[in-house]
This record gives structure tokens, sequence and C-alpha cells, in this order.
């Protein structure tokens, strides 16, 4: 998002886009526009497999880039995002999601 920080809704969205891309092609163009929003390839990406009050249990943590990979190899976002860190600039420095 230009001036300002994405919304979870746009993050959310980018991440549905991607995993359902019509073509490789397509899904390159909005990995490649998606990660604009983070602060780096290698921003976090921490999903949560496990929660009990405060207690959470997470997978192992990936990065942006190849959950982005990921996702347009399995084709499916079947995660919500929990959390989404911001720096100073508006960009992503962490991903939680929740399966």
């Amino acid at each position: 998002a230009a001036g300002g920080q994405a919304s979870y809704s746009q993050v959310s969205n980018y991440f549905s886009s991607i995993a359902n891309a019509s073509s490789m092609t397509s899904a390159n163009r909005s990995i490649n526009e998606a990660l604009g929003m983070f602060a780096s390839p290698d921003t976090p990406v921490l999903i949560i497999i496990h929660q009990e009050g405060d207690q959470k249990d997470y997978d192992r943590p990936t990065t942006i880039q190849k959950f982005l990979n990921y996702l347009k190899d399995q084709k499916r976002f079947d995660e919500q995002i929990e959390n989404l860190v911001f720096n100073d600039q508006g960009k992503i420095t962490e991903v939680e999601l929740k399966r």
C-alpha cells in the first residue's frame, strides 16, 4: 500500500490471489508485488499450530518469500492472519498466521 501500511485484508487478499493464480506468471507477479509490503524477503512467518490461553505452539518458522512460493505450489491458503508487525516505514517485519 503506497504511503501507508497494508491492511490485514490486503495481505490476506494477496495470499489468496497467489494461491489461486491462474498461471505461474500471474502467481509470480503477485509474489513480487506482495513482497513490496514486507521489510525483506526474509521477514519471518510464524504459523500457530496450537494455542491454549496465551501459550502458542508454532510450526517451523519460515520466511515470507518461502511462504509465498509455498502458496503458489500448494494452490491454497487455509490460514488466517493472526498478527502483523510493522516497522516505522509501514513495512511488515513479522507475520503470525493461524491454521
